[in-house]
């Protein structure tokens, strides 16, 4: 068995097979080496990890600094998580790419990508540069921490590894340690930006060591197919759902907004154009009289909308509106689900009536919450993406309520045994259905069916539209859940009113001004015109 002392190599290969079957080769790494060979590599690997820890906590005291330089509070909490985000997500990617280009080629491009990303973030101009190039330094400091991670282990005997290890364990503690009392000293004394420079001169010299110390170990077979196995799309997805996970925790009230927006969409767009289909077909209405019983939603959520406005005004809070309205809301479409012809109309009102209040108590309410949850910068974009995502809500809604209520209508005829053609017409004209009041037998005798069937048929019918109902009021349940736990209250008032008032009238003060004195001027001209005139005459 190969000693630490026998600077043994181990040729062995790992096989990976692709998607096309074919094999491809991986050289192992594993490359014991001698004990002072030993000391001098875990030098430079602790040189390397000691800058990775440093910059992943340096940040941590500067962060109010580089907030008040970019006026960014609301978002300067991405500077660290864009370093941690991509750090995360790279790591497996690097699993592979030290096996394909070897270990000291992985680490070197990995502190090569650290290093750029580092002395990039000193010199942003923007709060959202500096989060980009944060998260380039963290897709190198990611591939830091895996390399050491698999460099360490090829340098020694496991029977000693404990003891590198520690070594290991005691540089990352000191730079958990020294990182967040440097870059207050440096933000108070230097500046932000050398938080992000300080670590570069020894990184530089970590890169030197490894370089000439760790051994360079050949790597065999084509890199070509060696790279076609690795798992971009996994390590995108990572990335994707890592994103996913930290942008309810930094954007908490906006992810909120957002994701009661799409309810919002979803069951208003539904009521506003299944409720006169169920009123024509399934209660057997006019269309006539389904768009007057559409009325009462359309009036309470206007009056909803405006009386939850006027609380606003009067309290500054909009969080129990939001919360009060998608209940109601939920309710009111429970309610609907239980509508059959026998219902008296007095009580349909009434449900319809419900709706629409519980609708418009959400509807601007949100729009109030997400603009005052970001700067005034933010507030249109914000806006307008709070305005899309509640027309695909809409545009979801139409699909997939429509496809419930035809796949009940299809499952019910196709269990009794109609023919194709009779479910592909009743499917596409559904209204045949609604006049069996006044049908006969010969009325559906094109259709092959009785009006018995006809009715057991308009009773899937109506079973597809109960179901979107009962959908409906789960999501609103879900929506006021999301609300409650995702949208935190802010004050309306930002205190910087009064300055903008004051600058607005100046600004109008000044414009008026000059046009006064433009006035003035085209007047004098007017004047000197018709006096040389007058003297040539």
């Amino acid at each position: 068995m190969a000693t630490i002392e026998d600077g043994a190599s181990q040729n062995d290969h790992t096989t990976v097979v692709d998607s096309r079957s074919e094999v491809v080769s991986l050289t192992d790494q594993t490359n014991l080496l001698p004990r002072r060979k030993v000391v001098a590599v875990f030098f430079g690997l602790s040189l390397c990890i000691l800058v990775s820890t440093l910059d992943a906590t340096i940040v941590a005291t500067a962060l109010p600094t580089i907030s008040a330089a970019f006026n960014a509070g609301s978002v300067v909490s991405w500077v660290p998580s864009s370093y941690f985000l991509t750090s995360t997500a790279f790591q497996p990617i690097y699993g592979r790419f030290s096996d394909i280009f070897g270990r000291k080629a992985a680490l070197c491009m990995a502190m090569g990508i650290f290093m750029i990303g580092s002395l990039a973030a000193g010199f942003s101009q923007t709060i959202i540069q500096l989060i980009v190039l944060r998260g380039l330094a963290g897709a190198g400091g990611g591939g830091i921490r895996h390399n050491i991670a698999v460099a360490q282990q090829p340098a020694k005997a496991f029977l000693v590894s404990g003891k590198y290890q520690g070594i290991i364990g005691v540089v990352v503690a000191f730079g958990f340690a020294v990182g967040p009392l440097l870059g207050g000293v440096l933000a108070e004394k230097a500046g932000w930006r050398w938080c992000f420079w300080v670590t570069l001169p020894v990184s530089v010299c970590a890169v030197v060591v490894v370089i000439l110390i760790l051994p360079l170990k050949a790597v065999e077979g084509n890199i070509a197919k060696k790279l076609a196995v690795v798992d971009y799309l996994g390590t995108a997805l990572t990335l994707a759902g890592c994103t996913l996970i930290i942008l309810p925790l930094i954007w908490v009230t906006v992810i909120g907004v957002y994701i009661t927006m799409l309810i919002n969409g979803f069951v208003f767009y539904s009521a506003l154009f299944y409720l006169p289909q169920y009123f024509q077909v399934g209660l057997g209405y006019s269309a006539i009289r389904s768009g007057i019983f559409l009325l009462p939603v359309l009036v309470s959520q206007t009056l909803a909308s405006f009386i939850s406005g006027q609380i606003i005004t009067w309290t500054g809070r909009y969080r129990a509106t939001i919360y009060v309205g998608f209940g109601v809301w939920a309710v009111a479409c429970g309610c609907l689900s239980t509508v059959t012809p026998a219902t008296p109309q007095g009580l349909l009102v009434f449900f319809m009536l419900l709706a629409g209040t519980g609708a418009g108590g959400t509807l601007q309410t949100t729009t109030v919450a997400a603009q005052a949850s970001v700067s005034r910068r933010d507030m249109s974009v914000v806006t307008a993406v709070r305005n899309f995502i509640r027309l695909l809500g809409g545009t979801l809604s139409l699909a997939i309520g429509a496809t419930i209520i035809n796949n009940s209508l299809r499952h019910y005829m196709k269990s009794i045994g109609l023919p194709l053609s009779t479910i592909s017409a009743i499917v596409d004209d559904p209204t045949v259905l609604g006049a069996r009041t006044a049908a006969t037998d010969s009325t559906f005798a094109d259709l092959g069916i009785s009006a018995a069937v006809a009715e057991h048929i308009l009773g899937a019918y109506v079973k597809g539209f109960r179901s979107v109902f009962i959908l409906n009021a789960s999501l609103n349940a879900v929506a006021t859940v999301a609300a409650i736990a995702l949208i935190r209250h802010t004050d309306l008032n930002r205190g910087d009113e009064d300055e903008l008032r004051k600058r607005a009238a100046d600004e109008s003060t000044q414009s008026s001004e000059k046009n006064s004195i433009a006035e003035n001027g085209a007047g004098k001209q007017d004047a000197g015109g018709d006096e040389d005139r007058s003297q040539n005459v």
